[in-house]
């Protein structure tokens, strides 16, 4: 997850979901898992445009 973070943090300029299929995602991992990682680039990119 930090890797993720650090992309959005060096300055990335997006990041690309390809496709989710919840329907057939019953264990929900994958979702969890596609939200968690959404979740860390956006900070990263909030991070580097405040400027630090």
């Amino acid at each position: 997850m930090r890797f993720i973070r650090h992309l959005g943090m060096a300055g990335a300029g997006a990041m690309d979901v390809t496709e989710y299929a919840p329907l057939i995602d019953h264990s929900k991992n994958t979702g969890n898992l596609l939200a968690t990682l959404l979740c860390e680039f956006m900070a990263g990119k909030a991070y580097a445009l405040r400027g630090h």
